[in-house]
């Protein structure tokens, strides 16, 4: 409620800073974001609604974008097709709507999102009829096709039981970084002593749009050189454009 609501405000703020006529597909001050819904349902001064986002975009605006949809991915091996995970269908409830590789070790899953991307998290549906093979995952960003991972940047490690009971079905992991790759890996074999598999359905990796920050990419920055940090809304050396303040010009005065 509180997120929501912070948006509230600052919808106000741009309607004291937007001339309220903007080019179709932009919005906000000086029309400086984009529409990431039809533009016939985006408003000039305060953008998209969540229920309107075009596939892929999600968030209170519409400015989060999952960046790993549709993506080209590989495997060690596929027992189900490694595509299934970037297909943007986040049903789990079974082995038909997943992935799943060969018995190897080690064994990975990748997915090539076709640029250099400034990421802030990684999501996993993993599979809710089956359990045993989320623990030891390693979820690593890298810029290389080679599938060492001690050439990446080590986000995450999914430690728990055996049994993956106490992890959860949808899993956010934070990965600050910037990377083409998005590698999942594990040495880890849970299942009877046999060789590691990996099975999951879905994997979204999120950006926030230029000019946006915050958890859902939900806040503004105005920054007068640049877009700000993803995460912390901090601007580039030279401040704010003129009429905002704070940290993270957000903040209009």
């Amino acid at each position: 409620m509180e997120m929501y609501l912070g948006t509230a405000v600052l919808f106000v703020i741009f309607l004291g800073h937007c001339s309220c006529s903007c080019p179709d597909g932009t919005y906000g001050y000086n029309c400086g974001y984009t529409c990431n819904c039809d533009h016939t349902k985006c408003d000039p001064s305060s953008g998209c609604n969540s229920s309107d986002c075009f596939p892929g975009w999600s968030g209170p605006t519409c400015q989060k974008h999952n960046v790993a949809r549709g993506k080209p991915t590989s495997s060690s091996g596929d027992v189900f097709l490694s595509s299934r995970a970037t297909d943007g269908n986040t049903a789990a409830n079974g082995y038909g709507v997943c992935i799943q590789t060969n018995y190897s070790n080690p064994n990975w899953w990748r997915v090539d999102l076709n640029d250099t991307v400034l990421i802030r998290d990684v999501i996993i549906y993993f599979r809710t009829d089956f359990t045993p093979r989320r623990n030891g995952i390693q979820v690593y960003l890298t810029n290389t096709t080679d599938t060492t991972p001690s050439t990446g940047l080590l986000c995450y490690t999914v430690t728990a039981n055996a049994s993956g009971t106490d992890i959860k079905d949808i899993l956010s992991v934070p990965c600050h970084g910037r990377g083409r790759y998005v590698l999942l890996y594990t040495t880890t074999a849970n299942e009877w002593g046999q060789q590691p598999i990996l099975d999951f359905c879905e994997v979204e990796v999120d950006v926030c749009d230029p000019g946006t920050f915050g958890a859902d990419c939900e806040n503004y920055c105005h920054c007068k050189h640049g877009v700000c940090n993803y995460t912390t809304g901090g601007c580039p050396p030279g401040g704010c454009l003129a009429g905002w303040k704070r940290a993270n010009c957000s903040v209009g005065e």
